[in-house]
Parts: structure tokens; sequence; C-alpha cells
């Protein structure tokens, strides 16, 4: 976090120094970027930096503020009232900072619970068949009066999380089992519930899913907390899949929380989602859910990197929009010619597969082809009496006799997809700026099994889903 070992500087000012870094660790204050930096003067730590960013609220002007500390005073106010740092540094900047410290005492932005329920009600009866969701709200309730003394580190209500992790369960159309499990998912391991209690409630399948994703207390682990946490929940995919997926929408609304933490814990936590949550949910066919934790994991463990490649897209994108839209106006039109019912769109690639792509083939960011790709999605194949695979091949044919295609590029994974069910047709067309465009051609229904993977095999059976499963991750 700081770094001061320096040539020349005394034992007594590196232990002094440590005892700083190990206040900074521990400053759990809702902010974001609460970093911080020391400045050495003639190898003497003399003052402490601190910026605070107003993130309580999003939606308005960022409040930044710089304070001087003189390091021991840091520290003596620190143990006794964490606050008393911003009332006594400097008596003639009182005022100036009681705006600080109302940014401190104010929760963070957020929708309230009540809100996320109404959205989670919706987003199941999208799929769901049944109106009777007595169940669901029962959960609720329940999680809430559990929750309801409980925080995150952003300040908000804990209660919200769980919610969150249920509406991404939702997405993924999973039963509702798997969504009351979802907003019970914490109760036990951080309440006087238990397990016994949620079976009476709710039945075997809820009790099994959080007995799965509910961490174990030991004085001896056989391996380590985590490893011995990672090797429960794979070994749950014998009894019950749904607790792993549970774990990867767990996994993935913390990740989208994660400014809230301290970066020692950012950077832990976004290293453990790159080594083993985004590969598992490339592997189950979650292609969104993988992108998502890809693009999360490298903002917090390589931030300058992700702030590069970012910042190039975003350039890149306002300097070519207008001529994307041109190239692309054609082709809208001659697809509605011939009555073909689709969305042609032009999207950037994620800031993840970009900078892979660079570390793939070492090369630099401006070497890099493709920053966007075209999506031609497709709807009406049925009511013109043809299939996915027929529809893809006559939209090839429409685009490739407005543009020249460039020799050898068509790669189909309409007959053989790829090991996570993803299909599309991609080929390479003339772009008007002299670029190549890479155009991915794909009806509605595979996108949408390329974004819930194998979740899609329950429609011939769960026994045949979960036994696909096991044969995924068994290695």
């Amino acid at each position: 976090l700081c770094q001061a070992e320096k040539p020349g500087v005394h034992q007594y000012q590196h232990r002094e120094f440590l005892h700083i870094r190990e206040f900074i660790k521990s400053f759990e204050f809702a902010m974001d970027n609460t970093l911080t930096h020391a400045v050495a003067k003639s190898n003497h730590v003399t003052r402490l930096k601190f910026e605070f960013k107003n993130v309580i609220n999003r939606k308005i002007k960022v409040v930044r503020k710089v304070l001087h500390f003189p390091t021991k005073k840091i520290i003596i106010n620190y143990y006794y009232d964490p606050k008393s740092i911003l009332r006594r540094v400097n008596p003639m900047e009182e005022n100036k900072l009681k705006k600080v410290e109302r940014v401190l005492d104010t929760p963070a932005d957020f929708t309230s619970p009540e809100d996320l329920y109404e959205e989670l009600i919706k987003k199941i009866k999208l799929y769901h068949p049944s109106d009777d969701l007595h169940l669901v709200e029962r959960a609720y309730h329940i999680a809430r009066d559990a929750h309801k003394d409980q925080k995150r580190k952003s300040g908000e209500p804990y209660i919200i999380h769980p919610l969150c992790v249920a509406i991404i369960l939702a997405e993924l159309e999973l039963d509702k089992e798997s969504i009351i499990a979802g907003i019970l998912h914490d109760v036990v391991e951080d309440t006087d519930h238990t397990i016994k209690e949620m079976r009476e409630w709710f039945g075997d399948d809820v009790a099994t899913i959080v007995d799965t994703v509910t961490k174990r207390k030991s004085e001896k682990y056989e391996t380590s907390l985590q490893v011995d946490n990672y090797k429960q929940m794979l070994q749950s995919i014998h009894y019950d899949i749904r607790a792993l997926l549970l774990k990867l929408a767990d996994r993935l609304h913390n990740m989208r929380t994660l400014k809230s933490m301290l970066p020692h814990k950012q950077l832990k936590i976004a290293s453990e989602t790159d080594y083993f949550y985004a590969p598992l949910a490339h592997r189950l066919g979650l292609y969104q859910v993988k992108t998502e934790l890809e693009n999360l994991s490298f903002r917090y463990r390589q931030p300058h990197e992700y702030d590069e490649v970012k910042s190039y897209i975003n350039n890149y994108v306002a300097v070519h929009s207008a001529a994307a839209e041109s190239w692309m106006q054609p082709i809208r039109e001659a697809l509605e010619r011939r009555g073909i019912k689709a969305r042609v769109v032009c999207e950037p690639r994620s800031a993840y597969s970009i900078y892979a792509k660079m570390q793939e083939d070492s090369i630099s960011l401006s070497e890099v082809e493709h920053i966007r790709i075209v999506h031609i999605v497709y709807d009406n194949w049925k009511e013109m009496g043809m299939t996915e695979k027929e529809m893809a091949l006559l939209i090839y044919t429409i685009v490739t006799s407005i543009y020249v295609e460039k020799p050898s590029s068509m790669n189909s994974y309409l007959d053989v997809c790829k090991d996570n069910n993803y299909r599309s047709l991609h080929c390479k067309l003339m772009g008007n700026e002299g670029r190549w465009m890479e155009v991915h051609i794909a009806s509605s229904e595979m996108r949408r099994i390329s974004n819930i993977g194998c979740l899609v095999e329950r429609e011939h059976g769960v026994d045949r889903w979960i036994e696909n499963f096991r044969g995924v991750l068994k290695d």
C-alpha cells in the first residue's frame, strides 16, 4: 500500500511506518480510493495525504478534499475516535471539513430492498409458469428480519446483497427453490437461524443448497479455509448443481460491489475470481457472467492496464461510431426488404479480452484488430419457415453481397458448437474506413443459450442437465 523501505531509514522510523500501514489497512470508511500515500522527505515519513471521494451518491459531483495529518496524531486519535481525526487535525478547517464528515456518515446510494424485491418478482414471472410465489415472499421476510441490524462495507442494508444474488439467479432462469436459497444463503452463516429451520420452512432442496454454500467453521482445515470451500462447492455436483450456480451469483454481486473493500482485500478477491470463478462460468457456458467476472477482476488486479485499455476503447468508439452506423445501415435496409426481423448493432469487445489478445500475440494496444464486433441477431426464422442455420446462411449471403468478404474468414459454429454451447456464424467484411469488420450472425435463441449455457439442458430433463454438468466439471 505504501512503501517506505528505503536505504538510510532508521529502524524506529520503519517500525513507525509499519504502524501507519496497519492503520491504513484497518481504515474502513465507506469511500472509494481511500488511498493514501506517504510523503517521505529526508528519509522521514512526515505527513499523510488522504483523498476522500464522495461515492455516496453517484449522481452528484464528486467531492474531493485533501487532508494533511501529523503522523502520530492520526494513530492516537484513530484508536479513540476515528472521526476525531477530522475534527482535531486543524480547528481552522472545521467548517470546510463538515462536508466531508457528512459524506462519511451517509450510507452509499442504493436501491431500496422493497424495489429490489419487486424487480425480483417481475423477473421470475417472465419465465416461471406458476404465480404461486408465497414461499419466495416468506424467504424475503425471514432474510430481511434476520439481517435487519447488519450493513455491508458500503453502508447499505445487508438484505440488498441476497436480493441482488436472487435477481442474478432469476436472470439465469433458475427455479423457485434456487431463488429462495439465494435470498437465504447468508442467513445460516451470519445469523442464529439453522439448516434445520430452513428444511422445516422450505424443504430439503432449499436446505441442501443453503447448507452447501455455508462456509464451514473449523479449528483445523484440511488445506485452508478457501481451498476447503472450493472442494465443498465442487463436491456439491453429486447432490445438487444449483449450489454452484448460487455461489457464482454470489461472487458476481460481490465483485460488482468490490470497491467498498480495502485495496488488499480487493486484490485477494479479484485474484480468486480470475483463477477460479471466471473459468468455471466459462466452462458452464455462462457467457455474460464469465465476461463480467473477467472484466471486474481485471479492473482490480491491474487497474492501470484496465484504465488504459478502457480509455482506448472509449476513444475508439467515439471516433468511429458514426462510420460504423453508416456502414450498418445498408445491412439493416437489405434485411428489412427480405422480411427478416433482426437487430444490427456494433459493440466493443471487453477490456479483458483485448488485453488477453495483447498478451497472447505480444502486440501493443494499437495493433489489436477488431476493437468492436458487429452483431446481427435475428428472430423470425420460424415465421419464415426456416431453420436457424438456414436463416443464418441467408443473412450471410445478403451481407457478403453488400460488402467484400475477407478470404477464408468465415467460421461456422452452427452445427458443432463450442464447449460452452456457443453457436454463431462469424465472418469479416471490408468496412468503410479501410478496416475489416468482424461480423457475428446468430439467432436470439443462440444468444440466450450463450448467456445461460448448460442451463438450457433442463428442457431435456433435470437428470440429463445434472449429468452434463458433472461431465464438464469432473476435471
